[in-house]
């Protein structure tokens, strides 16, 4: 009894039969309530329903259920249902592409909402981060210090004093002027220290020996002398820095090959016929 239970289970009919109980579960949990009375002109509003729209609406823009308006969303469906009666009654919905679009589109929700996928394990996590390496890699960084010689305060001198700086580095006169962000940078890629301090700045930071001031950078605001203080070179990221973004990478990738799956399992149990 039990194998038979499990051959059941791994079926992909089984699967799609109770997906399709499924989806028309939800239809009709979700779908508007019909009129009882027999005219077509009677819109009939059950409270449940109302209650229904609020809650999707609290989901969908993440406001509190309490502070929704249920009688707008009550007017909201009376016009909505009342329009797509009229243009049933006139046809509009025949062989309308738009229409079909609709329709489809809400099969794939109510498909999507059905689908589950469990949390992922490491070893899965860790071969998913190994399939799609090349896009999570973090970049080269670089630690560095910067003297400033201000054009502003020094004019053409500027360059001058820096070339000191550069001969005598211990003077005390080779400080430099006060630089807004700082003078000590750690850590940081080439692209965000080209960003803060300009391209000029990219040769001495990329190439030049470590613990030695580079010759005077015309920058800017004035000229710069940097000292490259430890280089660490790009390097794959690991799974502890990424495992909330890549979870959430898995499941999204997961859950689109079910939706997948399920659509096709619908597509296949119908009998496609060519005919001439």
């Amino acid at each position: 009894m039990r194998a038979r239970l499990q051959r059941w289970a791994r079926d992909p009919l089984v699967h799609f039969v109770a997906l399709g109980a499924l989806v028309l579960g939800t239809h009709h949990l979700l779908a508007p309530p019909a009129s009882d009375t027999g005219d077509d002109r009677v819109i009939a509003v059950e409270d449940r329903y109302v209650e229904a729209l609020v809650e999707e609406r609290a989901a969908r823009t993440g406001r509190d259920p309490a502070q929704l308006d249920r009688d707008e969303a009550r007017r909201g469906y009376v016009r909505e249902e009342a329009l797509v009666r009229e243009a049933r009654a006139l046809g509009l919905d025949a062989g309308d592409a738009i229409v079909r679009r609709r329709l489809v589109q809400k099969m794939e929700l109510l498909v999507r909402a059905s689908v589950e996928v469990p949390e992922p394990t490491d070893d899965e996590l860790t071969a998913f981060l190994a399939a799609h390496a090349d896009e999570h890699v973090a970049p080269a960084e670089v630690s560095f210090e910067l003297r400033f010689f201000s054009r502003d305060r020094r004019g053409a001198q500027a360059l001058e004093d820096a070339q000191r700086a550069h001969d005598f580095p211990d003077d005390p006169a080779s400080a430099g002027d006060p630089f807004p962000l700082g003078g000590v940078f750690e850590h940081r890629t080439y692209a965000a220290a080209q960003e803060m301090l300009g391209a000029e700045i990219l040769p001495a930071l990329e190439h030049g020996a470590l613990g030695t001031w580079s010759e005077p950078i015309e920058a800017r605001h004035g000229v710069e002398l940097v000292r490259v203080t430890e280089r660490a070179p790009a390097r794959p990221r690991t799974l502890e820095e990424l495992r909330p973004a890549l979870r959430a990478q898995w499941i999204d990738e997961a859950e689109a090959r079910a939706v997948d799956e399920a659509l096709d399992a619908i597509v296949l149990s119908y009998r496609v016929e060519d005919v001439p």
